[in-house]
């Protein structure tokens, strides 16, 4: 599954909102705990279609529309991605009101950020970490890259979202943040994801957290449509997919090329 809500990074810039990264805690569960964390995880994959049908997924086209908000201001959002892995984004954003374009883009360990007709910024140190974190956290709720060694899951409890209990998992990478999925129920889709960031900007911790809801079918996976995010309660965004294409092959290097 992909869920396209890393345009965060982006977007946040676009509206004046700070980017946010957070501390890595190791967490270390009993089997069983892992055991019923993984039944939880490979019940999501199978509601989205399929441990085959998730990985023929090596790229993916999104063009979003919505609000962002920050307190009593709101924006309306456009945004053109393509996702690649881990670590390949190309992110087109606008603030409709105010006709201002970004342009994000990640390739590994690089990466650009350009504004309007300016030059294209190069991002590094910190800047490029909080970045490549946003991209990771998009990657791993695929939830197939999940299974692999190096992520460890443990058991978290029941939450409402949408009126209908949830059941939650905590994800462990010793190279990134942890973050919480809970997973409907019923039908054993992905509804929501938390984690906790800081503003380097205040120190302040934020509690961050995305809704997904419209499910609908893609390509033989099932794909959320729509994603409302809130940090600290508040909302921050509110995003429909308009258009949305999986790819089996990988997309043009130049996408991802200083732009």
């Amino acid at each position: 599954m992909f869920k396209l809500f890393l345009v965060t990074a982006t977007l946040a810039t676009v509206l004046g909102l700070a980017a946010a990264q957070w501390a890595r805690r190791p967490v270390v569960a009993s089997a069983s705990d892992q055991a019923a964390a993984r039944a939880i995880l490979d019940d999501g994959i199978k509601a989205q279609g399929g441990d085959a049908a998730l990985r023929k997924i090596v790229g993916i086209f999104a063009r979003l529309q919505g609000w962002g908000y920050d307190g009593e201001r709101e924006a309306p959002i456009s945004s053109d991605q393509f996702f690649q892995g881990f670590d390949k984004v190309r992110t087109n954003s606008a603030n409709e009101q105010a006709k201002f374009v970004q342009v994000e883009v990640i390739n590994g360990n690089a990466g650009w950020l350009k504004n309007g007709s300016g030059p294209a910024e190069k991002l590094e140190g910190e800047r490029l970490d909080v970045f490549r974190e946003f991209e990771f956290e998009n990657w791993a709720v695929t939830l197939v890259p999940l299974t692999k060694r190096d992520f460890r899951l443990s058991l978290l409890g029941e939450v409402s979202v949408g009126g209908k209990r949830a059941t939650g998992i905590l994800v462990s990478h010793d190279q990134h943040n942890p973050l919480e999925l809970y997973f409907d129920n019923e039908t054993h889709l992905l509804v929501q994801c938390e984690r906790k960031v800081i503003d380097p900007d205040t120190g302040r911790e934020i509690r961050e957290k995305w809704v997904f809801s419209d499910y609908r079918n893609v390509q033989g996976t099932k794909q959320a449509f729509r994603f409302q995010s809130f940090w600290d309660g508040e909302k921050a965004f509110d995003l429909t997919v308009k258009q949305l294409k999986l790819s089996d092959k990988p997309f043009d290097e130049k996408l991802f090329s200083k732009p």
